[in-house]
Order: C-alpha cells, then sequence, then structure tokens
C-alpha cells in the first residue's frame, strides 16, 4: 500500500513536471476474502491522500471506473 501510494505521488510530480494535466488511477485490487467495505474505505483513503498531493501539483487524478473495486 506504501509502496503504491508513493508509485502515484511519483507519476503525479512527473505529470507536473512535463506539463499533463491528468494522471490516469486504478482503485487496484484487493483479496477476494477482503469484505468489499473494506476494500472501499482503502481505495478512498488512498485516492484522498493522492488528491491532496496532485492539488498542490496542479493535476488531475482520473479514476478508470472498472475492475472489482470500482463496478
Amino acid at each position: 500500500r506504501k509502496k503504491e501510494l508513493a508509485t502515484v505521488t511519483r507519476w503525479i510530480e512527473i505529470a507536473r513536471d512535463l506539463g499533463a494535466h491528468t494522471v490516469r488511477v486504478f482503485a487496484g485490487n484487493a483479496p477476494r476474502e477482503v469484505p468489499r467495505e473494506e476494500a472501499s474505505a482503502r481505495v478512498v483513503d488512498g485516492l484522498e491522500r493522492s488528491c491532496e498531493v496532485a492539488a498542490r501539483c496542479g493535476v488531475l487524478l482520473a479514476l478508470e471506473n472498472h475492475g472489482w473495486l470500482t463496478e
């Protein structure tokens, strides 16, 4: 989880440095044994953290709307 958040942060910074306006992100995957509500809460937390970085960098995050967690 920390590694994934660091990766998103890095790509947001790269986008800023290149003058890109948007970074596309995915909700990711969770083990099927993790309740959907818990997995969704993790996604929301990660997106909130990533959105804070994106806002500081002037970059928009675009969430893909396919996959188990975002269907």
